[in-house]
């Protein structure tokens, strides 16, 4: 998994599943390090193609931390392989996604 950021928006490129946990955590945390509260970070998943559980604890610890500094996130193109299982956890009420940000929405 690979995590690209600039200023307040940050890509990731690689599935959010239990071989890319650990690595994924540290990588956003090292991001994280580098904004500044009260800030709005947009959250790139394009290249994001499967989810699993751990994938989903990944993005709730990361939202958890982003909501303990007073930072908003809003994710952008995200797959509707992707959002299907954060809208179903219940994820989406800690963060916004909206519909015409889904690949593959009808």
């Amino acid at each position: 998994m690979n995590v690209k950021a600039v200023k307040n928006k940050i890509s990731l490129d690689g599935d959010l599943i239990l071989e890319n946990a650990e690595q994924g955590k540290k990588l956003l945390l090292t991001v994280l390090e580098k904004i500044d509260s009260g800030k709005t970070v947009s959250l790139n998943l394009e290249k994001v193609n499967e989810i699993d559980s751990s994938g989903l604890q990944l993005l709730l610890s990361f939202f958890r931390t982003l909501q303990e500094r007073d930072i908003d996130c809003e994710l952008k193109k995200v797959r509707k392989t992707i959002a299907d299982p954060v809208i179903l956890s219940g994820l989406n009420k800690f963060l916004s996604i909206k519909t015409e940000e889904v690949i593959g929405y009808k």
